[in-house]
């Protein structure tokens, strides 16, 4: 590149920032401590709830862990198979206090296939179900 063009983008880059508003000073503590996103309290109780029947099972948590022993974190995969496994037995009416006693590893690595099959069985129902009111329709109409 020439002296001239890099003069000339150095030269734009110094009239954009002249029209710019000043920033505001960042003080870096405000970083130290960054939370993202506010989960609602539903939301965080049942999270709560999740992490708390994983605690139960470090070995689960151990073989499903992104990382070393050192820096231990529990997969995204186990919180969501946790999740599903929760969501299965709210759904049939158990406290979250009795689901968090009663599931098991096996419950919650099998809760992703048994509700993935129960989907699939309720959009089938759904699919027949759409299927016979536009056969009526259609019936009515001839």
């Amino acid at each position: 590149m020439s002296f001239g063009i890099i003069l000339t983008i150095m030269t734009r880059i110094e009239s954009i920032q002249q029209r710019l508003p000043e920033q505001p000073n960042i003080d870096p503590e405000q970083f130290e401590h960054q939370t993202g996103e506010v989960l609602d309290d539903h939301s965080s109780n049942f999270l709560k709830h999740c992490h708390d029947t994983l605690r139960r099972f470090p070995e689960l948590t151990a073989r499903y862990s992104p990382y070393s022993e050192a820096t231990r974190t529990i997969s995204t995969l186990l919180i969501t198979a946790t999740t599903i496994a929760f969501l299965s037995r709210v759904r049939d009416g158990h406290s979250p206090k009795q689901i968090v006693e009663e599931l098991t590893p096996e419950d919650i690595l099998r809760a992703p296939q048994e509700e993935r099959k129960r989907t699939r069985k309720m959009l089938k129902r759904l699919a027949l179900d759409i299927k016979r009111q536009v056969t009526k329709k259609r019936a009515k109409i001839k």
